[in-house]
């Protein structure tokens, strides 16, 4: 876990920080959704 922190460090302090940081809020929020989403389809249908 330590070596994933100091490569994000790394990718954060880079040029594409921006990019890197949309990327993971792009995903957190995809992931969230898709829970969302499932989540409604198992109590409307379950």
């Amino acid at each position: 876990m330590a070596g994933g922190n100091a490569i994000l460090l790394r990718l954060l302090d880079g040029r594409n920080a921006r990019r890197a940081a949309g990327a993971i809020c792009g995903l957190a929020s995809l992931t969230l959704w898709v829970a969302i989403i499932f989540a409604g389809r198992m109590l409307a249908f379950g």
